[in-house]
């Protein structure tokens, strides 16, 4: 008998379904789960964007390791067929992450609180995911097992104020997993959440000026911002035979942020509208000089 410490994170042989994978976190998570063995699919709302990922890992790590499939998981349609290419292609899945989500900004404040935004946020980081996972269940379990990952965020842990819909919906999606965990246990599918903190997803610059980055890396205990390979690890954990005990978990990978209030992003979001105010303030001054 091969002794599991040999095997520990081997994907050989293991299918592989990831939303929004074309950049950032979710490219990180293909192109790792590939690395340790494993096939993908990778998927978004840009084909060229999927196809270009997939040729890289097939080049690299040999034909057919990857496809891709052009998926809004907005659309019903397009989550039945990313499954659908997969189990037509290689005839099994092992892993599918939920990566895909909806971002971007608000209005936080409660009584400028906009009920169709915020159900747009639970839709498109729950119940798509949601949906995921009752279409990929029934070949999960016939199968044996497999693992449901759903990528979630440090903001869905801890208060942050300014992301009163995404932070929630992020809550929401934690606890999902925890649900399906159980539902699902008996038949050996395992369901978890990943939830990055301040990740540098297309490089440190992203997050703005080094004064920004400096504001927004705040009072991590480990004193920078976090890379999509960090993230990217702990997903291959739960795919590989490592990872078969742990479920219903949402592991937060943060650089240890959490664990002091997140006082960093507070603080750059405060930052950012204090030198908006002082540029409109400019501006308003300059016209009046006209």
């Amino acid at each position: 008998m091969t002794e599991l410490s040999e095997t520990l994170f081997d994907l050989s042989g293991q299918v592989a379904i990831v939303t929004g994978s074309s950049k950032g976190i979710g490219r990180a998570i293909g192109e790792r789960l590939a690395q340790h063995g494993s096939k993908v699919v990778f998927s978004s709302r840009t084909l060229a964007d999927c196809q270009a990922r997939a040729d890289e890992v097939n080049a690299r790590y040999g034909h057919e390791r990857a496809i891709a499939v052009r998926c809004d998981t907005g659309v019903r349609a397009d989550l039945a067929a990313v499954v659908d290419a997969a189990l037509e292609r290689w005839g099994r899945i092992d892993t599918v992450v939920g990566n895909a989500l909806v971002s971007g900004d608000e209005t936080a404040w409660i009584e400028r609180f906009d009920e169709e935004t915020f159900t747009t946020w639970f839709e498109g980081n729950v119940t798509n995911n949601a949906y995921l996972t009752k279409l990929v269940s029934p070949t999960m379990r016939a199968q044996g097992g497999g693992s449901i990952i759903f990528v979630s965020s440090s903001s869905g842990v801890a208060a942050l104020e300014d992301y009163l819909g995404y932070g929630t919906s992020k809550a929401a999606l934690n606890h999902l997993a925890r649900t399906l965990a159980i539902q699902l246990g008996p038949y050996k599918i395992r369901v978890n959440a990943v939830a990055p903190g301040i990740v540098a997803s297309q490089g440190p610059e992203e997050w703005g000026t080094e004064e920004e980055q400096r504001i927004g890396v705040g009072n991590i205990p480990l004193g920078r911002l976090g890379t999509p390979d960090e993230i990217a690890s702990c997903v291959v954990w739960l795919a590989s035979p490592g990872g078969t005990f742990a479920t219903g978990q949402a592991f937060v990978v943060d650089g240890g942020q959490t664990l002091r209030g997140m006082e960093g992003p507070h603080e750059l979001r405060n930052y950012r509208r204090q030198r908006a105010k002082e540029q409109t303030a400019k501006e308003q001054t300059a016209k009046e000089q006209q």
